[in-house]
This record gives structure tokens, sequence and C-alpha cells, in this order.
């Protein structure tokens, strides 16, 4: 096992490469395990074809535990190269994380004033959704009801999970996917709640958009055409559910509508983004700039 990274003036942090030279998608499968058990994990690519699974140095005894059990065809396999030295602040992908955090505390306080929770109609006046104004007309607030909250617990459950599941999913994606991924997702939800549980509650709240980033890892780590050797669909999809469950949940109180709303539409921007990562030469965006006839 080799080390990557090292802490500096509190800058960087140790990880240390479980594993290497694995395909993108059982890299993918690995990091979802990890996720599914608490584990941090990032991927570093080392070729187009060739990736290494990283966590922080004091998680690496539980992650080779999980290695052993889950993929022992992995553990067994060469592991000639070790991982390269690189830095985990990442900031250029943390970047993205780190501006919805910053939208939705902005809009808290601009709310709020304060830490106390407000009114029902205050909140409708900065963007929540009740279901007679969208009727009315006023889509917007499928979105901007996105980056309100109640009240602190509200706001703060939502910012811990989007920084438990955000990073790795903005270092795969990169920042204007993952920031695409975040807001259709928190739209779908909403949009599934108003069609399919439609009340005259007042709806706010990031956490369609929470689910959403889940939904992507997972449709990320489902087997693609041209994947061999990644985890059955109903094992990612198990793992997502169990993540669901203990990060966002069901239950009384909660908007599971909008919940699951997003989730979907996170696995499918996952599975959107993974095909067109892996588009054979000649498809996908570079098509785009082929000169038009006529």
């Amino acid at each position: 096992m080799s080390k990557a990274g090292s802490s500096s003036s509190g800058e960087t942090m140790a990880s240390v490469a479980v594993r290497s030279g694995l395909p993108k998608a059982e890299a993918d499968a690995l990091a979802l395990l990890f996720a599914s058990m608490g584990l941090a994990s990032r991927l570093q690519a080392r070729s187009k074809n060739s990736f290494t699974v990283l966590v922080p140095a004091e998680q690496l005894e539980r992650a080779n535990e999980l290695l052993a059990e889950e993929y022992p065809e992995i553990l067994q396999s060469d592991d000639p190269e070790g991982a390269e030295t690189v830095s985990d602040s990442r900031p250029e992908q943390l970047g993205v994380v780190i501006a919805i955090t910053a939208a939705c505390l902005a809009a808290f306080f601009f709310t709020h004033g304060g830490l106390d929770p407000v009114g029902k109609a205050r909140m409708i006046q900065m963007g929540a959704i009740t279901w007679s104004l969208v009727e009315a007309g006023e889509y917007w607030r499928l979105l901007s009801a996105v980056f309100l909250h109640f009240d602190l617990g509200h706001i703060m459950s939502n910012m811990v999970m989007l920084w438990i599941l955000g990073p790795h999913l903005a270092r795969e994606m990169r920042a204007w996917p993952f920031l695409l991924t975040f807001m259709v997702a928190g739209i779908a939800g909403n949009v599934a709640s108003h069609i399919l549980t439609p009340s005259m509650a007042v709806k706010a709240g990031a956490s369609g958009g929470v689910a959403g980033i889940l939904g992507a890892l997972a449709g990320l780590s489902l087997p693609g055409r041209r994947s061999s050797g990644s985890r059955p669909s109903w094992q990612v999809i198990g793992a997502m559910a169990a993540i669901y469950g203990m990060a966002i949940g069901f239950g009384p109180g909660r908007d599971n509508t909008a919940h699951l709303g997003g989730l979907l539409a996170g696995v499918v921007a996952g599975i959107i983004f993974k095909r067109r990562e892996e588009a054979p030469p000649g498809f996908g965006p570079a098509t785009r700039n082929l000169p038009r006839s006529g």
C-alpha cells in the first residue's frame, strides 16, 4: 500500500491506496461499498482505464476488511504499481460543494435573519412551494425552494449529508455536471411531490437534490455496456437503498415523494454521465464540432 498526500499545516490529509489498477466500473463499485459502510473514499485516475481507490489512512484497516469480505477476487489480483502522490484538498472539485453550501446558508440567514424559525408567510415570500402558487404558474418555486430551509436542524441535516456524499461525486463528475445534477434532482423531486402527493403544506429543502447526489453515485456504479467484473445491478441498488434509509430516510413529516423523485433523477443523471464518458471515439460531445452540410 502506498500513501498519497501528507498533512501540512492542515491543508492536506494522508490518504492510502486500498487498491490500484482497477477498471472504472470496479473502482466505482468499491467506492459505493465504502460509502455504504461510512468510509470516505475517492478515485484517482492513473490512465483512461486504470483507477486507484484511496481512503484516509486511519480507515485503511476497515477498508481492507470490507475488501476481503466483498471483493476477494480484487484482493487476490496483482497490484504492481502504487498510487501517485496527490492532494486531498481538490479545490477545483470541492468548490461546487462549497458554493451550494454557501447559497443555502445565505438563503437561510437572509430568510430567517438569524437562527430562529420563521413563519410560513416569510418562507412563501422567499420562494417556498405551495400547491396553489405553482398551479398558478409560479414554476420558479420548484428551484428556489431547493435552497430554502425551515429551521437550523433542517439545513444542518441536509448540509451534513451534502458533505458526506457530495465531494466524491464532484470529483467523479466535475463541477458543472455536479451542479446540474443537484439542481435537476431537486426540481425533479419537487415536481414529483407536486404531481403525486399534492397538499396545502408549504414545502422547501435541499433533500431532493441531496438524494439526487446519492442516486448519481449509484448510477455511476451500475454496470455499463462496456464494463466487466462490476457488481450486479441489484447489489448496487441495494447499497443505495441502505444509504438512503440511513442518511435521508422515510417517516412522517418527510416529503418522501420528493426524496424518491430526486433519487431517481440522480440515478438517470449518473447513467447518462457514465455513458458519455464511456462513449467510443467519434461519439459524444466532440461530434458537435463537426461541420454541417448545406
